[in-house]
């Protein structure tokens, strides 16, 4: 999965360069004195050896040496032999500061193949020059812009190079070039993984096609991340655009009054008349009217008059609710597998689906696919969804797949024989001291049944207490949260209401005997993606006194929607053959509306139709001003408020390589048959003790980081755990560090307010007294 680097890790990156920086250019001086072809020659030996950032302050020194001899210096830059991508990017740049767009073309000839290939973040950093507007304003700019249209347009590109590519093509390109960047843009927008679809829609915005992207933005505008503020800004930006547009119009019309009363008889009487008057005129004058569809602004009309009435009702496309109906029902016809592209865009197994036909067929965590019955699996995470359906099908049907593991000399063909495979919406385990720790990660039609199975066979195993995870958790059905909350409350026990302007009240209430003991102490883990389904349970349960909420405030979704299909554009006709009132991947279509070949679901409208409530009548629906501002953030507050713990940027900057470089797996894979049974007791808890890894110091060595041994340590148990995972066939829940007691502040929290209420030293019990302190501060006790 290819995602957008956090800021944290940008601040890593730039503390390294600060620290870098002095010693370099000091080191430079003293070699070369103020001979600016000295000094030129002296940061030209050190190009290949710096981060990619740190270029431009290398050129900075020849710059400030320069003075005077800026002609001189350029001719040494052009006929230096320092050929090595990051030499010729450092050329590049030093020729743009120091003789702006006199050596344009020779720019864009040092910067080709930098751009063409080599390491990602070389370029990136060539695709972002090419963009400069030195470049764009000079006769090169055609050159550049052909550059950069071959990589955007490349099936084989990672999307991060796709859209760097694609921002200085539209900063080069002329009005051709930029039709050709908005159009390699759209796959974005369409794609699966969320992470692409808002980067693409942050470039587009950032060319200025807010319309386009206006729902994407409204969605994430209210994440406290670098992409909620970018898409604020962004709508602001468009904000204030649209007003002095209509300034000018008015002053326009004030001025030539001919323009001011086209319509001689008069406004129409026909409320849509107005719609299928601008789609018109699109139509007819849009500069690119004869490319764009009618459907599309219809759909876009749709979208529009949704986001007018509040963030949750919604104008739903076919393959919107498709992915959306997929995840509340949770089943399918296929391989049973999580899947994704890995860091370096190669597509693969994630996790198997344990007890499902992939995990039985032997795949593993960490494989990955090359060949689907085969069709090459392309390295571009755009096709995620065409490469999931090759996998999906009718169960009974066999698919044969190419499969490459790390280690293997060559790739195996493997046959899976696809089986209806039930995705799990509970992860489970019983940590020490007898607390049962449940991982709801969604609340589908089964989560009930799952979470009562789950908390069955803890309670046999002697748990005594329960954590309820529902971080991340954004909800579901409502009679699932209903259900669940019988589980731990008394019959008769109110658990919502919703109220609405055309429903009547509606009130949910607990059926039967609770099947957790009261004794039993229970906490819930909840954040800012606590939403909907997971509010109105964990407020429920808060409101009782039954259990206390530790976290973060909830993300405050208290309101009420039903999907209406839509009569003007039905779902395709099929043939029901499993009688499942739904269309599987391998049915027969009998209507094709649009003839494309494939079923299609029709749009659906999701229509805000009432509030929800507490027991306590307490509604938590954020509530937002007529212009869109946020003036009541709703959500639930925690009864203590603990954060997970930050990690420095550098850090992630160093455990992002070497994950990427595979070495973690690597380390397990050539311990794990020999330390088999030492790995499976680490995974449950290595009590931050490093010196239980075999050949750690070694390893440790081997890699020159600066990471520490505890930083190691926790990255090597974080890759331990998932091949423990595959051995015993059952997940750990959460993901890496979230739900590991050792490691995650907020589940720590939760068990020690357990243990508390039990009246039990946490400290007594050496898994936590050694983990939650650190080893060295638990024997200093």
């Amino acid at each position: 999965m290819i995602g957008k680097r956090p800021l944290a890790a940008w601040m890593g990156i730039l503390a390294g360069i600060a620290f870098w920086l002095p010693y370099s250019s000091a080191q430079a001086r003293a070699q070369a004195g103020k001979d600016p072809l000295k000094v030129l020659q002296a940061v030209l030996s050190q190009a290949e050896a710096v981060p990619v950032g740190s270029l431009k302050q290398l050129a900075r020194q020849v710059e400030e040496v320069s003075d005077g001899r800026e002609d001189q210096v350029a001719s040494a830059i052009l006929e230096s032999k320092a050929d090595g991508p990051k030499s010729r990017i450092l050329r590049a740049i030093m020729l743009l500061d120091l003789s702006a767009d006199t050596y344009a073309s020779e720019v864009v000839d040092l910067l080709k193949p930098a751009a063409e290939k080599g390491a990602q973040d070389v370029r990136l950093r060539a695709l972002a020059l090419l963009g400069n507007p030195i470049l764009a304003r000079s006769s090169a700019a055609p050159e550049a812009a052909k550059i950069l249209l071959e990589v955007l347009l490349s099936p084989a590109a990672p999307p991060k190079l796709k859209l760097a590519a694609a921002r200085s093509a539209w900063a080069v390109g002329d009005s051709t070039t930029r039709r050709k960047v908005k159009k390699a843009l759209l796959p974005f927008l369409q794609s699966a993984d969320p992470k692409l679809r808002v980067a693409g829609a942050l470039t587009l915005a950032e060319m200025g096609d807010i319309s386009r992207v206006r729902s994407i933005l409204l969605q994430i505008r209210d994440q406290p991340t670098l992409e909620g503020r970018l898409a604020r800004a962004f709508l602001k930006q468009d904000e204030i655009l649209r007003s002095v547009e209509a300034w000018k119009r008015r002053f326009f019309q004030f001025n030539k009054g001919q323009f001011l009363h086209p319509g001689a008889a008069g406004p129409s009487k026909d409320p849509l008349a107005v719609v299928r008057e601008v789609m018109a005129k699109i139509k007819w004058g849009h500069v690119e009217g004869d490319k764009i569809k009618i459907q599309d602004l219809v759909t876009a009309s749709a979208k529009g008059m949704c986001q007018a009435c509040d963030p949750h009702t919604a104008f739903i496309t076919g393959k919107e609710f498709q992915r959306f109906y997929f995840d509340l029902q949770r089943d399918y016809g296929g391989i049973g597998a999580f899947v994704n592209f890995d860091e370096n865009d190669v597509f693969g197994i994630t996790r198997p689906i344990y007890g499902g036909p992939a995990y039985k067929a032997g795949l593993r965590s960490g494989d990955k696919i090359l060949k689907i019955d085969g069709w090459e699996v392309p390295r571009s995470p755009d096709k995620l969804e065409e490469i999931i359906s090759r996998l999906k099908g009718k169960p009974g049907t066999k698919v044969k797949v190419s499969v490459y593991r790390a280690g293997w000399q060559a790739p195996k063909d493997v046959v899976i024989t696809r089986a209806k495979v039930q995705v799990p919406s509970v992860q489970y385990q019983l940590l020490p001291g007898g607390v049962a720790y449940v991982e709801l990660i969604t609340f589908a039609r089964n989560s009930a049944l799952e979470v009562a199975k789950a908390l069955q066979k803890m309670a046999a195993q002697g748990a005594n207490s329960v954590v309820l995870d529902l971080r991340n958790n954004t909800g579901g059905y409502l009679q699932t949260a209903v259900e669940i909350a019988d589980l731990f409350l008394p019959p008769g026990k109110l658990v919502v209401y919703s109220k609405g302007r055309i429903t009547p009240i509606e009130r949910h209430f607990t059926r039967r005997p609770a099947l957790v003991p009261a004794k039993w102490p229970m906490v819930i883990l909840v954040n800012d993606r606590t939403a909907s389904a997971s509010e109105i349970l964990s407020g429920c349960l808060k409101n009782y006194g039954r259990a206390l909420l530790v976290g973060k405030r909830t993300y405050g979704k208290g309101s009420v929607q039903q999907l209406f299909p839509l009569r003007t554009m039905p779902d395709d006709g099929y043939d029901d053959a499993n009688h499942n009132f739904r269309h599987d991947e391998w049915e027969k279509v009998t209507k094709d509306y649009n003839h494309n070949g494939k079923f299609d679901y029709g749009p659906r409208l999701k229509l805000t139709i009432a509030y929800y409530y507490l027991p306590n009548d307490t509604c938590i629906n954020r509530r937002y001003a007529s212009d869109g501002r946020l003036i009541d953030r709703g959500g639930i507050q925690p009864d203590e408020v603990v954060d997970l713990a930050v990690i420095p940027g550098w850090k992630w900057e160093e455990i992002f390589d070497l994950m990427k470089k595979g070495t973690f797996r690597k380390y397990v894979r050539e311990h794990l048959s020999g330390h088999k049974d030492l790995f499976l007791k680490l995974a449950l808890g290595d009590r931050r003790d490093w010196k239980q890894y075999p050949d750690f110091e070694k390893f440790y060595e081997s890699l020159h980081t600066h990471l520490s041994k505890d930083d190691l340590r926790l990255w090597i148990r974080v890759a331990v755990r998932e091949a423990v995972a595959d051995i015993r066939g059952k997940a750990f829940p959460g993901g890496r560090i979230i739900g590991d007691y050792q490691e995650d502040l907020q589940l720590q929290a939760a068990i020690k307010k357990i243990l508390s209420q039990r009246k039990v030293d946490w400290h007594s019990i050496a898994a936590y007294r050694d983990t939650f302190l650190g080893k060295k501060t638990a024997k200093a006790k």
